[in-house]
């Protein structure tokens, strides 16, 4: 269930914003039967299953509805093709799929979820944007060819989704962003969503914050990794929603600490963050303090939530 605290007042103030927030949190639960609500702007977050670990960590994912339907897919960890699935979600729907890290915990259902796509018979190409390559991880390109490259790839069987003589026409797309590439650059836009990225991670697995907007709202998306601050307040100035997906702990990522909620909610009041996000996975997050910190609204999301900027 979302869990929604407002902005740091104490006082007489404690009981109103409790009862609002609870309130609020009824009405977004009710919302979440299978998707958002048809109207409007709405984020999900899925991966249930990954989350009800007994360590309680999760490899979250991200669906970006509009109108009813879902138009853009952040990650794709566990969990998140079964999860896609019984939203009532479709591939032929999205219009792009974003990755901020290529590691097992955001790209280990890419395939399957792939798979579940044949059916609904999409017949435009699905543009891929992820990290370039370093030192522990290919490129976003070598890795989507390396899983269905018609010769040498994983699920070659697959193959006609990169090739461009074969009979599908429906084609993947897979693109890299490039560390040089600047922040305010548009990486994908159509007439529903304009997207743009920030590297966040340079080595040894690069990782990238993305920044949407969709319609008169703007969603940014983050992991709790990064080297310097300033680029994501730089890509988050004056947000919507920023989402915080809290890292699991992996040897690999040891290279670059995982910032303290606090410093990145301070962050978000230096940069404008109307409202700030965090995955409720992992350790306890001193909430207490993090309201305190953060003078917008802050939301604590579980599997299946939804939330609109």
């Amino acid at each position: 269930m979302v869990e929604v605290i407002g902005p740091g007042i104490s006082g007489r103030h404690s009981l109103r914003r409790l009862i609002a927030g609870v309130l609020l949190s009824l009405h977004w639960s009710l919302a979440v039967a299978g998707g958002c609500e048809a109207a409007g702007v709405q984020v999900q977050v899925l991966g249930a299953a990954a989350a009800q670990t007994q360590e309680g960590r999760s490899s979250t994912s991200y669906l970006i509805w509009l109108d009813g339907k879902g138009r853009a897919l952040v990650n794709a960890g566990a969990d998140t093709a079964a999860s896609f699935t019984a939203t009532g979600a479709h591939v032929t729907d999205l219009d792009v799929m974003l990755f901020t890290q290529l590691d097992v915990a955001n790209t280990g259902d890419f395939p399957w979820l792939i798979q579940l796509s044949l059916p609904e018979k999409r017949s435009r190409p699905l543009p891929i944007y992820g990290p370039d390559r370093g030192k522990l991880m290919p490129s976003t390109v070598t890795f989507v060819r390396t899983l269905f490259d018609s010769k040498r790839g994983v699920y070659r069987y697959l193959g006609d989704l990169l090739d461009p003589l074969g009979k599908r026409t429906y084609k993947l797309q897979p693109q890299d962003i490039t560390q040089k590439q600047r922040a305010d650059a548009v990486v994908y836009s159509n007439d529903r969503l304009l997207v743009t990225a920030s590297t966040l991670v340079r080595e040894p697995l690069p990782a990238l914050a993305w920044r949407i907007q969709v319609g008169a709202k703007t969603i940014v998306f983050s992991g709790d990794r990064v080297e310097n601050l300033t680029y994501l307040g730089q890509l988050a100035r004056k947000a919507d929603l920023l989402i915080i997906s809290r890292s699991i702990d992996d040897v690999a990522e040891s290279a670059v600490q995982a910032l303290t909620a606090s410093a990145l909610a301070n962050m978000a009041n230096d940069f404008g963050v109307r409202k700030l996000a965090f995955t409720d996975q992992g350790p306890p997050l001193d909430k207490q303090t993090l309201l305190d910190a953060h003078r917008g609204s802050l939301t604590f999301l579980a599997p299946l939530d939804c939330l609109s900027p």
